[in-house]
């Protein structure tokens, strides 16, 4: 019988992991379900590299917005009383995503075979671990379609924020191509023409048209060498991302930048606050809760964070305990929690919170590119104008050495 490595979390909020042996992974979570935990992954203990590295490559099929829509109709259609497997079949006809459509078809034979939804979307692997803890907390509170909904809620708040930022990196992106194109161009074209003339004068060039002169041979002698440097050197930085130390390391760095460690830690608390609040709203235990919301937060020392509060939970501890013994939340996401623990209201309070730093993240954002964008102008037109300028220096030297 073949044996799935899983992880899961127990009644008591401890976090375990281990192998067992099942039919399937259906057979698995379920088994694990049976004894009282709380499954968050099982996968085959046989897969190689090959499975695991695939994993990723098969999440981006499909776009946040694709899966938001398909989930609010598959919400709206178990709401009108469809049948699962019907509702699901009818969801995939109206995609227009194919990759999606041939997962949802997938999850629908397997729905048919006697899985849940959420086991049967997870065999997809197109849909984040949060849909996947929100559906699997739907079924057992006989609430799928509140579940869904709420996924899809945060799948298009997601989409939203992804979008917001892509735009507003457009003209910026835009002016930096543009401005690199025009400088190699004079480096590479331009400069060349004046080569023969301040040969013939027989002078030492002024320095910054010495310099000028190298960076144009540099580009035109060693730029396909300097593009293969620059790329072998991103992806060298991706590849040590992915070692665990490493990303730690770069995480925590990010954080204490000046402008852009503020930035990523709001986006992050508003991540947490929206993801947790979301799942305890749908009635997933905190411990748990506090799990899966590691698995959604995009920076590691902020995700050790969260593992770490929910190993340290006991049982009758606050959240807001919690998050003050980290020591890396804002004073304001505490205090909002402690708000919500006394007056019964946690779960609102932190989807409220999060609806505060996404504003503070749009602000932030859009104060950033109104700054960025003339900052980029100036700093690219005072670098053209420097080698012009540096070109009419030498010229005028000729000119004067010729009278």
């Amino acid at each position: 019988m073949p044996r799935f490595r899983f992880r899961a979390v127990t009644p008591d909020g401890v976090l375990v992991t281990g192998e067992i042996e099942a039919a399937s992974t259906d057979a698995a979570i379920e088994a694990l379900q049976a004894r009282g935990d709380f499954p968050l992954s099982a996968v085959d203990a046989a897969a190689g590299l090959f499975s695991r590295l695939r994993l990723p490559m098969r999440r981006t099929g499909a776009s946040q917005r694709s899966v938001a829509i398909a989930l609010r109709e598959l919400a709206t259609l178990l709401e009108a009383g469809l049948p699962l497997d019907r509702a699901l079949d009818v969801v995939r006809s109206l995609g227009a995503d194919r990759r999606l459509d041939e997962a949802l078809a997938g999850a629908r034979d397997r729905v048919r075979g006697g899985a849940g939804l959420a086991n049967a979307l997870a065999e997809t692997a197109l849909f984040p671990k949060l849909v996947l803890s929100l559906v699997r907390a739907g079924e057992l509170a006989g609430a799928l379609d509140t579940a869904l909904r709420r996924a899809a809620e945060y799948q298009e708040r997601a989409h939203l924020l992804t979008e917001s930022i892509k735009s507003a990196l457009v003209y910026p992106i835009i002016l930096l191509v543009t401005a690199g194109l025009s400088i190699t161009f004079i480096l590479t074209s331009v400069l060349p023409q004046f080569k023969p003339m301040f040969a013939e004068a027989g002078q030492a060039l002024p320095v910054p048209t010495r310099l000028v002169m190298l960076a144009g041979d540099l580009v035109s002698h060693y730029g396909w060498a300097l593009f293969l440097l620059l790329c072998l050197g991103v992806l060298g930085l991706r590849r040590a991302l992915r070692q665990l130390a490493f990303r730690r390391l770069w995480d925590r760095g990010l954080l204490r930048l000046p402008v852009v460690g503020g930035l990523v830690l709001k986006t992050e608390v508003a991540r947490f606050s929206r993801t947790l609040g979301t799942l305890l709203t749908s009635g997933v235990p905190l411990p748990n809760a506090l799990l899966a919301t590691r698995d959604v937060v995009g920076n590691r020392a902020i995700a050790d964070a969260v593992e770490a509060m929910a190993r340290e939970l006991r049982a009758g501890e606050r959240l807001s305990d919690l998050l003050r013994r980290v020591h890396l939340f804002p004073g304001l996401v505490v205090q909002l929690a402690k708000v919500g623990e006394e007056s019964g209201k946690l779960e609102e309070m932190l989807l409220r919170q999060a609806d505060i730093f996404d504003r503070e993240v749009s602000r932030t954002i859009e104060r950033l590119m109104a700054a960025l964008v003339p900052s980029l102008t100036i700093g690219l037109g005072l670098m053209v104008a420097g080698i012009i300028a540096s070109i009419l220096l030498a010229i005028l030297k000729v000119n004067e050495l010729a009278f």
